[in-house]
C-alpha cells in the first residue's frame, strides 16, 4: 500500500502512476525493508527500474516534507542500494555522445594488438540511433540512400528521410560513405575492402549479409572495451528521442500532455508513429519526466 497515494498523485502526476503497483501490495511501501523494495524495483526491465527508483525516492522525500515521517535513513539506504546496481539511462545531449565516442575510441586503441577492430560503421549506427533509427531499420540503408554531404538519410524500411542537423555527424556520414575499406593491420598500409553495399559495412571475407546480430556483436565488443553501459541496448535511441522531446517542448512553450492534440502529434512525429496510442504516450511521458528532471539538474 502507498500512504496518502491520492494526495501524492495530485501533487506529482508524472511520478504517481508508477506507484499503482505498490498500492496493491499488503504492506505499506514506506515500511518495507529496502531489500524488499529493491526486489520489487528489479522485477521488470532497466528503464522501468530506473523510473521506479526515482519515483520511490521522490515519494519518500515528499512523505517526509508533507507529513513529517522520518524517511531520511531509509531514503539514504535506498539511494545506496540503487547506486550499487546503477543503470545509466543514457546520454543527455548529442555533444555528450560524440565526446564519449571519441574517448572510447582512444581507449580501444590497443598498442599490443597488431589488428584493429573496425568501429566505423558502429559509430554511424550510434548516430542513427540518436536520430531515431534503430538497427533493424539502419541495416536496410544503402550507400545511395545517404546524401553525399551526409545531411539526409533515406530509411528504406520506414520509407522516410531523416535530416541530419548536426554538422559533425553529417560530415562523419559523408566521409564514411566514401570509405571503401579498413586498415585492419597496424603495420600495413593495405586496406581490406568492405564486402557490402549497405551503409553499415564490414570486411567479412564471405560478403556476409549484415543483420541485427552483426550490430549486436560489434556493439558488445565496443562496450567491453570502453566499459560504458550507456552504449548498450536501445539507450542511445531513447536518449535521442527524449532530447528531441525536450527541444520540441521548449519550442511549444508548454509541457507535453496526453490531452493536448498538439503534444500527441509532436510525440508521434518524434517516434515516427502516426497512430501512437494514449497508453504509449502516457508511458513515454512518465519516462521522459525522469530524463527531463535529470537533464535540468545538470544545466
Amino acid at each position: 500500500m502507498v500512504l496518502h497515494s491520492k494526495e501524492f498523485e495530485n501533487e506529482n502526476p508524472n511520478y504517481s502512476r508508477c506507484l499503482g503497483y505498490y498500492d496493491k501490495l499488503p504492506e505499506y511501501l514506506h515500511k518495507m525493508p529496502v531489500q524488499k523494495i529493491m526486489e520489487h524495483i528489479n522485477r521488470n526491465g532497466e528503464r522501468s527500474r530506473y523510473l521506479q527508483g526515482r519515483t520511490i525516492l521522490t515519494y519518500f522525500i515528499w512523505l517526509h516534507k508533507t507529513y513529517g515521517i522520518n524517511m531520511a535513513a531509509k531514503n539514504f539506504e535506498l539511494q545506496q542500494a540503487i547506486g550499487k546496481d546503477k543503470v545509466y539511462l543514457g546520454f543527455f545531449s548529442l555533444e555528450e555522445l560524440k565526446q564519449t565516442i571519441k574517448v572510447c575510441l582512444l581507449k580501444a586503441e590497443d598498442e599490443n594488438n597488431p589488428t584493429q577492430p573496425d568501429y566505423s560503421g558502429l559509430i554511424a549506427i550510434f548516430y542513427l540511433e540518436w536520430y531515431g533509427v534503430l538497427p533493424e531499420s539502419a541495416i536496410t540503408i544503402k550507400l545511395t540512400d545517404v546524401a553525399d554531404d551526409g545531411r539526409e538519410v533515406f530509411i528504406p524500411s520506414e520509407n522516410r528521410t531523416i535530416a541530419i542537423d548536426d554538422g559533425e555527424v553529417a560530415d562523419y556520414f559523408a566521409e564514411y560513405k566514401q570509405k571503401t575499406g579498413f586498415q585492419r593491420y597496424k603495420n600495413s598500409d593495405e586496406l581490406t575492402p568492405y564486402a557490402q553495399s549497405t551503409f553499415y559495412r564490414n570486411t567479412a571475407r564471405r560478403c556476409d549479409t549484415i543483420t541485427v546480430k552483426t550490430i549486436y556483436n560489434i556493439r558488445q565488443k565496443f562496450i567491453t572495451v570502453c566499459e560504458d553501459k550507456r552504449f548498450a541496448k536501445k539507450r542511445i535511441y531513447w536518449s535521442g528521442r527524449y532530447a528531441e522531446m525536450f527541444k520540441a517542448e521548449m519550442k511549444m512553450d508548454s509541457e507535453f500532455s496526453t490531452y493536448n492534440s498538439e503534444s500527441v502529434k509532436i510525440i508521434g512525429n518524434i517516434f515516427n508513429d502516426e497512430e501512437i496510442t494514449y497508453d504509449k504516450i502516457a508511458s513515454l511521458l512518465r519516462e521522459y519526466a525522469v530524463f527531463k528532471k535529470d537533464y535540468i539538474e545538470r544545466l
